[in-house]
């Protein structure tokens, strides 16, 4: 590596884009620096199978700048292992060795949920790892955060049709239907856990020559229907629908 460019040819992320082809060949891959350098880096750099080794000399200082990135600034193993962790599969052999890589400055968020859906999960800001085995050595990980996403205000619920006096009276509607969670770090993927959170069917009311019945009883609404689990690594459950 020649430069503090996030991209282009002497970058980190080249590098490691020409060592996940070596390692597609069965090759091993070491990472040298030449001189010490500050990286900006605007995603993540992603390791997923391979023996990996960064750095090995001692000789210069890395630091990994997160604060432009979107997502975790580095990325071991791969999400979909975790996705499939209740089926047997078999896991690619990941080895990384770090020295003096400094991680900084990263964010990463839970996307909000909506209309009763609960918040996503934010989680490894600096570094994400799913699987494989790592070693990080004399370095410092500062300035890096998580945050998980809001949960959003619940469904509303029906309400039938009503007569106050013969000038006014409301109309009638279901409640609200609930809808999805938040996504773990803001992704877009998404099981839509809350297309389950039906709303419950409105209710009616006794009404009489355009007056509401001061002894009459309305017909009770539906109750909504419960939201989803999330699906995904991370999703958060759907909202439930709002009773009519």
């Amino acid at each position: 590596m020649t430069n503090n460019q996030d991209e282009g040819k002497g970058s980190l992320r080249d590098a490691i884009r020409l060592g996940n082809e070596a390692v597609n060949k069965g090759n091993a891959v070491e990472i040298v620096f030449t001189s010490s350098l500050h990286i900006k880096a605007k995603s993540s750099y992603v390791l997923e199978k391979g023996d990996w080794l960064f750095n090995e000399r001692l000789t210069k200082n890395i630091i990994v700048d997160g604060k432009e990135a979107t997502g975790p600034l580095f990325q071991i193993g791969t999400l979909s292992k975790i996705e499939q962790s209740t089926k047997s599969i078999d896991v690619d052999d990941l080895k990384v060795d770090i020295t003096r890589m400094h991680l900084v400055n990263s964010h990463v968020k839970g996307s909000d949920g909506q209309r009763g859906g609960g918040g996503g999960m934010g989680a490894g800001s600096a570094l994400l790892h799913f699987n494989g085995h790592v070693t990080w050595r004399d370095s410092s990980f500062q300035g890096n955060t998580v945050e998980g996403g809001r949960g959003a205000i619940g469904a509303k619920g029906g309400q039938a049709f009503y007569i106050h006096d013969k000038d006014n009276s409301q109309n009638e509607h279901d409640g609200e239907k609930g809808e999805r969670g938040g996504n773990f770090n803001g992704s877009k993927a998404t099981s839509n856990s809350g297309d389950f959170g039906t709303a419950g069917q409105r209710g009616e009311a006794n009404v009489v020559f355009g007056y509401h019945t001061k002894e009459g009883r309305g017909l009770a609404g539906g109750n909504g229907h419960k939201g989803h689990s999330g699906k995904f690594f991370g999703e958060a459950g759907g909202g439930g629908g709002g009773g009519g």
